[in-house]
């Protein structure tokens, strides 16, 4: 009997202990715990990883303080003052909200002096940058030459004479093409150990190479092509030794390689035939002429050259007159053919 009473007693104070422990934890702790059960997590976890706003001025200052060692020596030149455009994106990036307040803040403490400059340079070079979006297509369709005459002259509207700063680089590359392609055709020039193919062959890639990263229309056109390989004298020299149908063939052959329409091979074909008779009847009008200076003199000279005038050239004697008073023989002229 004892056994069962001790066994009773012990679960009963086994029971009354369970029973008081809430009543042993201290009121504070409860009110800690409780308080961690109402917080959502986000919020728990806002307060702990969430910084103290930073004051926007100290920001600006400090900022202003690093551009300004950085470009303070240089800052009056047009190119670093649109090249802040990397300054601005770079904060774009890095704080999100209203960076163009916190750019012009940062400029007008780092530069007062040029701050203006600087803002106005800034929205020119944005005003050129949507231009060239805006007529893309338009560019598209042109000739190297037009698009650098276009392109220029919006440069210089906006820039004037500090356009050929911004893009100095541009120039000295372009001139330095410009240098290497005079260099290529005057080797052509004087090439006469190459056949004529082979010499337009040559000509057509130094363009290529030299304006290859121009992109869109075309370099120079068909025409200006033919002009200058025209004026080879390596090329006029292989020309003049062709009879009229070799030549005729030769000029032909050249032109289609250099994109011309068969139209236009065709119409200047036919102008080539009109400048071989006209040369021919020049030539033969000049020997006459030199018969009639070696065996005559004086009015009968006058007399009779007048009538040879009329003879070949009929409506143009006049003309040839006056010019050959002023020494200007057009028949003693470098014949160019493909051109004259």
């Amino acid at each position: 009997m004892s056994k069962w009473i001790w066994v009773y007693s012990f679960c009963a104070l086994v029971l009354l202990g369970i029973w008081f422990i809430p009543l042993t934890i201290p009121s504070s702790t409860i009110s800690e715990v409780e308080q961690t059960k109402i917080l959502p997590l986000d919020d728990q976890i806002a307060a702990i990883s969430l910084p103290k706003p930073r004051d926007n001025s100290e920001l600006v200052h400090e900022l202003a303080q690093t551009i300004r060692q950085e470009l303070g020596e240089s800052i009056q030149h047009v190119e670093i003052q649109v090249g802040l455009e990397d300054f601005r994106q770079h904060l774009r990036d890095k704080y999100q909200d209203d960076t163009d307040s916190l750019f012009h803040s940062v400029i007008q403490v780092a530069f007062p002096t040029y701050a203006e400059q600087i803002f106005a340079n800034l929205s020119r070079m944005q005003k050129y940058e949507h231009w060239l979006l805006t007529e893309m297509k338009s560019l598209l369709t042109m000739t190297f030459e037009q698009k650098q005459i276009a392109i220029w002259a919006k440069r210089r509207e906006l820039f004037a004479s500090d356009a050929d700063i911004l893009w100095s680089a541009e120039l000295a590359e372009r001139e330095q093409r410009m240098a290497d392609t005079r260099k290529s055709i005057e080797l052509l020039n004087h090439a006469y150990d190459m056949e004529i193919n082979q010499r337009l062959f040559a000509l057509k890639a130094t363009i290529e190479t030299n304006f290859s990263e121009q992109v869109g229309g075309q370099i120079l056109s068909p025409a200006m092509l033919a002009s200058t390989f025209f004026s080879l004298d390596s090329v006029q020299r292989d020309l003049g030794k062709m009879s009229p149908y070799e030549r005729s063939e030769q000029l032909n052959s050249i032109r289609r390689d250099l994109g011309f329409s068969e139209r236009q091979i065709e119409k200047a074909a036919l102008k080539d035939e009109k400048n071989e008779l006209r040369w021919q009847i020049g030539y033969q009008y000049m020997r006459e002429r030199q018969a009639l200076l070696d065996t005559l003199s004086g009015d009968e000279l006058d007399h009779e050259l007048k009538r040879l005038r009329m003879n070949y050239f009929d409506d143009e004697a006049s003309t040839l007159e006056k010019e050959e008073q002023q020494g200007f023989y057009r028949f003693k002229r470098p014949r160019v053919y493909g051109r004259n």
